[in-house]
């Protein structure tokens, strides 16, 4: 049997253990809370309040990136110099990411500094049946088989966003709406073979341009500008499409967000060859925010950083010239089903409980500890959340969705100031050093 499957099947009985309650079970049962992780209720139309200053529980101190030793000179001289020459950035991670509220941020202050290279990736989540960001539009009129990252086995080939989606009859019609114009776009695919039918713009007149085939990606560039476009596309048996890369003019920073609902740094490693369709966007600086899902289940210490050096050296392999930052997660709370008898009744009820997730603060540790040991750069979100305790602070500053588990919209955009402060100032220090 093929190694990936036997993962795949693997991952699938561990979910089972951990979800299907014992026999005669009683007492109190530890609730694995898959369906929130890979379904979040996020309202990302939340109105966001301005703050003046961030707030007491946050630990302004702990809010800088541990280079480990590492040297970002060259990525800070690249990004100071990104007006002419474009630079990308590739930030991986779960649900934290999927909804791209903490990463918009990061993205819409970097662009304002460096320039707009465009919105970069936009995948077809809607498509495939999951929530996905509000700057973009990506609709098709007909049924496509789709596949998630954690919803196995996958219906179609799998692609590095962990998304697929795929035309029955081979022939599938999608428009798309950026937040910004473009001037050009390359279809990520599973497999080679996607071919352009058509372009035609929201008045129905049609577009000219010009393909080229690289691999298993298809660039496109459109005669002229555009912020829509319809497209008839020619998707053969086993090229399902993954994402697509908004790009525009020569410069700027373009700033890719790869986020799968209840991903885990094992659930990447099975999608295989992962560091080389990375490759394909040449980041000079990726950021993996993961661990959360996996402290909802029973993972070693061993095992989780087996795990991370998995991805960390496909990354690393693949993108040889490529600057990495590991973020840890920040303090969550996990709930608890509590069967108690029914006072002067027969029978018993079930007690809902929450309490804090003490597998958090441990892989913590080990993500800490795996940057420092291999010289790669760790932003530890955990401390800079306010540490140990901080989610009773979040949840009553309503900075921490009702579930405990995400954000909400004014908590993410907060987390993505400070990991911007973070970023600036340490691109700041590394570019004075350099000169």
């Amino acid at each position: 049997m093929n190694n990936k499957y036997i993962r795949i099947a693997a991952l699938l009985t561990a979910a089972l253990a951990l979800s299907w309650p014992r026999a005669g079970a009683q007492t109190d049962v530890e609730d694995s809370e898959s369906d929130i992780r890979e379904n979040p209720a996020i309202d990302v139309t939340a109105p966001v309040a301005t703050r003046e200053e961030y707030p007491s529980y946050i630990n302004l101190q702990a809010n800088h990136i541990d280079l480990n030793g590492a040297n970002w000179s060259r990525l800070a001289a690249r990004l100071a110099a990104a007006a002419d020459s474009a630079v990308a950035v590739v930030h991986i991670g779960d649900s934290h990411l999927q909804a791209d509220i903490a990463t918009a941020v990061t993205r819409r202050r970097l662009q304002q500094r460096y320039g707009n290279g465009g919105r970069g990736l936009i995948v077809p989540f809607k498509l495939a049946g999951t929530n996905e960001p509000r700057d973009y539009v990506l609709t098709s009129p007909a049924g496509l088989a789709a596949s998630r990252l954690l919803k196995m086995p996958w219906p179609t080939e799998m692609t590095f966003t962990g998304i697929g989606i795929e035309p029955p009859s081979g022939t599938m019609e999608l428009r798309m709406k950026g937040p910004d114009s473009f001037d050009r776009f390359t279809i990520h695919a599973a497999a080679p073979g996607v071919t352009v039918i058509s372009l035609t713009d929201p008045f129905g007149w049609d577009v000219d341009f010009t393909a080229e085939a690289d691999d298993k990606r298809l660039h496109v560039t459109p005669e002229r500008e555009l912020t829509e476009v319809i497209m008839q596309l020619d998707v053969p048996a086993g090229a399902s499409i993954g994402a697509i890369d908004l790009r525009r003019g020569t410069g700027g920073l373009t700033y890719h967000v790869i986020g799968n609902n209840g991903a885990t740094y094992s659930t990447y490693n099975l999608i295989g060859g992962m560091g080389n369709d990375v490759a394909a966007l040449r980041p000079e600086l990726i950021v993996i925010s993961l661990g959360t899902n996996e402290a909802f289940g029973k993972v070693s210490d061993a095992t989780f950083r087996i795990n991370i050096d998995e991805l960390v050296t496909d990354l690393r392999r693949a993108n040889p010239g490529a600057e990495l930052l590991l973020v840890t997660p920040a303090e969550c709370q996990r709930r608890t089903l509590r069967r108690v008898r029914r006072k002067g009744r027969k029978g018993r009820r079930t007690v809902r409980s929450y309490a804090v997730n003490p597998n958090i603060s441990r892989l913590r540790d080990v993500i800490v500890a795996y940057g420092r040991q291999n010289g790669i750069p760790v932003y530890d979100w955990y401390a800079v959340a306010g540490g140990a305790g901080s989610s009773a602070r979040w949840l009553a500053d309503k900075t921490l969705n009702t579930d405990r588990i995400h954000l909400t919209a004014a908590g993410y955009t907060l987390q993505g100031d400070l990991f911007t402060d973070a970023l600036e100032e340490t691109l700041h220090k590394s570019l004075s050093a350099h000169e």
